[in-house]
Protein backbone atom coordinates (compact mmCIF):
# COMPACT_ATOMS: atom_id res chain seq x y z
CA UNK A 1 0.00 0.00 0.00
CA UNK A 2 2.75 2.27 0.74
CA UNK A 3 3.66 2.38 -2.80
CA UNK A 4 0.28 2.88 -3.93
CA UNK A 5 -0.31 -1.24 -5.31
CA UNK A 6 -3.52 -2.61 -4.47
CA UNK A 7 -3.76 -6.49 -3.46
CA UNK A 8 -4.34 -7.29 -6.98
CA UNK A 9 -1.29 -5.32 -8.36
CA UNK A 10 2.03 -7.93 -8.96
CA UNK A 11 4.85 -5.13 -7.64
CA UNK A 12 7.78 -4.87 -9.63
CA UNK A 13 11.11 -4.01 -7.94
CA UNK A 14 14.24 -2.63 -9.01
CA UNK A 15 16.97 -1.82 -6.51
CA UNK A 16 20.53 -0.70 -7.74
CA UNK A 17 21.94 2.41 -9.45
CA UNK A 18 20.19 3.69 -12.91
CA UNK A 19 23.47 4.03 -14.29
CA UNK A 20 24.17 4.19 -17.84
CA UNK A 21 23.60 -0.30 -18.28
CA UNK A 22 20.18 0.60 -17.02
CA UNK A 23 17.91 0.54 -20.00
CA UNK A 24 15.58 3.53 -18.75
CA UNK A 25 13.73 3.14 -22.25
CA UNK A 26 12.99 -0.55 -21.95
CA UNK A 27 11.47 -0.16 -18.05
CA UNK A 28 9.39 2.80 -19.35
CA UNK A 29 8.45 0.51 -22.42
CA UNK A 30 7.58 -2.26 -20.68
CA UNK A 31 5.46 -0.79 -18.14
CA UNK A 32 3.58 0.84 -20.61
CA UNK A 33 3.03 -2.08 -22.31
CA UNK A 34 1.51 -3.74 -19.44
CA UNK A 35 -0.63 -0.95 -18.80
CA UNK A 36 -2.00 -1.10 -22.79
CA UNK A 37 -2.38 -4.76 -21.73
CA UNK A 38 -4.39 -3.58 -19.00
CA UNK A 39 -1.98 -6.17 -16.68
CA UNK A 40 -2.19 -5.14 -12.68
CA UNK A 41 1.68 -3.66 -12.62
CA UNK A 42 3.42 -1.28 -10.69
CA UNK A 43 6.81 -0.56 -11.05
CA UNK A 44 8.75 0.75 -7.45
CA UNK A 45 12.45 1.99 -8.10
CA UNK A 46 14.91 2.30 -5.50
CA UNK A 47 17.93 3.62 -7.34
CA UNK A 48 19.39 6.99 -8.27
CA UNK A 49 21.73 7.88 -10.82
CA UNK A 50 22.45 9.51 -14.12
CA UNK A 51 19.61 7.57 -15.37
CA UNK A 52 16.97 9.18 -12.79
CA UNK A 53 15.84 12.42 -15.64
CA UNK A 54 15.51 9.94 -18.56
CA UNK A 55 13.43 6.81 -16.67
CA UNK A 56 11.21 10.08 -15.69
CA UNK A 57 11.22 11.57 -18.89
CA UNK A 58 9.99 8.46 -20.74
CA UNK A 59 7.67 7.80 -18.14
CA UNK A 60 5.91 10.50 -18.23
CA UNK A 61 5.81 10.63 -22.74
CA UNK A 62 4.49 6.80 -22.43
CA UNK A 63 1.39 8.36 -19.82
CA UNK A 64 2.82 5.38 -17.50
CA UNK A 65 3.98 7.69 -14.38
CA UNK A 66 0.95 7.12 -12.34
CA UNK A 67 2.30 2.94 -12.40
CA UNK A 68 5.75 4.07 -10.95
CA UNK A 69 7.32 4.90 -7.91
CA UNK A 70 10.92 6.31 -7.65
CA UNK A 71 12.13 5.84 -4.31
CA UNK A 72 15.37 6.77 -4.74
CA UNK A 73 18.28 5.01 -3.66
CA UNK A 74 17.80 2.92 -0.33
CA UNK A 75 20.93 1.20 1.94
CA UNK A 76 20.98 -1.92 0.94
CA UNK A 77 19.86 -3.11 4.44
CA UNK A 78 16.47 -2.29 3.68
CA UNK A 79 16.21 -3.94 0.44
CA UNK A 80 15.13 -6.99 2.04
CA UNK A 81 12.09 -5.90 3.24
CA UNK A 82 11.24 -4.15 0.05
CA UNK A 83 12.02 -7.68 -1.42
CA UNK A 84 9.71 -9.39 0.82
CA UNK A 85 6.98 -6.87 -0.21
CA UNK A 86 7.63 -7.82 -4.03
CA UNK A 87 6.52 -9.87 -6.53
CA UNK A 88 9.15 -9.70 -9.00
CA UNK A 89 12.78 -7.86 -9.40
CA UNK A 90 12.82 -6.54 -13.12
CA UNK A 91 16.55 -5.26 -14.03
CA UNK A 92 16.17 -4.35 -17.82
CA UNK A 93 20.28 -3.71 -18.10
CA UNK A 94 23.14 -3.70 -20.78
CA UNK A 95 25.65 -5.37 -19.31
CA UNK A 96 27.42 -6.50 -16.08
CA UNK A 97 26.02 -8.53 -13.08
CA UNK A 98 24.52 -6.45 -10.41
CA UNK A 99 24.28 -8.09 -6.58
CA UNK A 100 20.80 -6.65 -6.86
CA UNK A 101 19.91 -10.09 -8.46
CA UNK A 102 21.74 -12.55 -6.17
CA UNK A 103 20.14 -11.04 -3.09
CA UNK A 104 16.91 -10.58 -5.23
CA UNK A 105 16.89 -14.44 -6.15
CA UNK A 106 17.99 -15.60 -2.21
CA UNK A 107 14.76 -14.01 -1.16
CA UNK A 108 12.58 -15.70 -3.13
CA UNK A 109 11.94 -13.08 -6.42
CA UNK A 110 11.44 -14.43 -9.81
CA UNK A 111 13.47 -12.50 -12.56
CA UNK A 112 13.44 -10.55 -15.50
CA UNK A 113 16.53 -9.16 -17.31
CA UNK A 114 18.73 -9.14 -20.30
CA UNK A 115 20.85 -12.09 -21.88
CA UNK A 116 23.19 -9.20 -22.35
CA UNK A 117 24.44 -9.34 -18.76
CA UNK A 118 26.13 -11.98 -16.55
CA UNK A 119 22.62 -12.67 -15.55
CA UNK A 120 22.15 -15.08 -18.27
CA UNK A 121 24.10 -17.36 -16.86
CA UNK A 122 22.09 -16.82 -13.11
CA UNK A 123 18.50 -16.89 -14.56
CA UNK A 124 17.01 -19.59 -16.56
CA UNK A 125 13.35 -20.44 -17.25
CA UNK A 126 12.84 -22.14 -14.21
CA UNK A 127 13.32 -18.82 -11.80
CA UNK A 128 12.77 -16.13 -14.34
CA UNK A 129 13.49 -14.60 -17.72
CA UNK A 130 16.22 -12.97 -19.64
CA UNK A 131 15.10 -11.16 -22.84
CA UNK A 132 17.78 -10.58 -25.59
CA UNK A 133 18.80 -7.28 -26.46
CA UNK A 134 17.49 -5.94 -29.52
CA UNK A 135 14.94 -3.05 -30.57
CA UNK A 136 12.99 -1.01 -27.70
CA UNK A 137 10.11 -2.26 -28.53
CA UNK A 138 10.60 -5.80 -29.32
CA UNK A 139 12.62 -6.44 -25.67
CA UNK A 140 9.49 -4.91 -24.08
CA UNK A 141 6.88 -6.57 -25.32
CA UNK A 142 9.01 -10.10 -24.46
CA UNK A 143 9.26 -8.59 -21.22
CA UNK A 144 6.02 -7.89 -20.84
CA UNK A 145 4.90 -11.54 -21.99
CA UNK A 146 6.48 -12.78 -19.23
CA UNK A 147 5.25 -10.53 -16.32
CA UNK A 148 1.66 -10.52 -17.86
CA UNK A 149 1.78 -13.69 -17.06
CA UNK A 150 3.47 -13.98 -14.09
CA UNK A 151 1.00 -10.84 -12.83
CA UNK A 152 -2.39 -13.33 -12.80
CA UNK A 153 -0.62 -16.41 -11.61
CA UNK A 154 0.64 -15.51 -7.61
CA UNK A 155 1.41 -19.39 -7.82
CA UNK A 156 3.73 -19.29 -10.67
CA UNK A 157 5.35 -16.55 -9.21
CA UNK A 158 5.72 -18.39 -5.81
CA UNK A 159 7.00 -21.44 -7.61
CA UNK A 160 9.38 -19.18 -9.77
CA UNK A 161 10.62 -17.30 -6.67
CA UNK A 162 11.17 -20.77 -4.59
CA UNK A 163 13.33 -22.13 -7.51
CA UNK A 164 15.33 -18.47 -7.90
CA UNK A 165 16.06 -19.32 -4.02
CA UNK A 166 17.28 -22.43 -4.85
CA UNK A 167 19.40 -21.98 -7.97
CA UNK A 168 21.60 -18.92 -5.77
Amino acid sequence: PQWGASPDDAVLVFAGRLGHRFRTDVAAATLAELRRRRAPVRLVVAASGPGTTSLRTSLARLDCADRALLVGAQPTETWLKMFSAADVFFAPVDDGTLLAVLRAMACGLPVATSTSSAHASLVDRSCGITVPPGDVDTEARAYADAIEAWAGNPGLRRQLGRAARDRV
